[in-house]
């Protein structure tokens, strides 16, 4: 999942998903594919696939970088201190579908930062 191995699960401070995710409502496409963030404890924000593909390693075998019961992820650093929550915008920028916002607030550093997604970064 979201927590690295080892991890007793406080590292995670916030989480959201992307509106591009589907899943919103009982309506909604489970099936399209889309994001989701973390907020961590060291300032860092991460972006997984939507739906989660979990790492599922037979044993024996090994898989440098990934454990067993983890996913990969892209993490971005910008806050000096935890993250304390984070929020994608509701609705697709009206100039290019398939791009949206997602919005993280810093805890002690005071800050609030603007990050723009597009499906084809990832």
């Amino acid at each position: 999942g979201i927590w690295p191995k080892g991890e007793d699960g406080t590292s995670v401070n916030a989480l959201c998903k992307s509106p591009q995710a589907g899943g919103l409502n009982l309506e909604s496409d489970y099936s399209m594919e889309g994001v989701i963030a973390t907020g961590t404890y060291d300032g860092k924000v991460n972006l997984f696939r939507w739906p989660l593909p979990i790492c599922t390693i037979p044993l024996g075998r090994s898989n440098p970088g990934l454990f067993e019961g983890t996913t990969e992820c892209k993490s971005f650093g910008g806050h000096s201190s935890h993250v304390s929550n984070c929020c994608f915008t509701s609705e697709n920028s009206v100039d290019e579908p398939g791009e949206e916002y997602l919005v993280t607030v810093g805890g002690n550093d005071d800050t609030v930062i603007v990050w723009k997604h597009t499906m084809a970064t990832f």
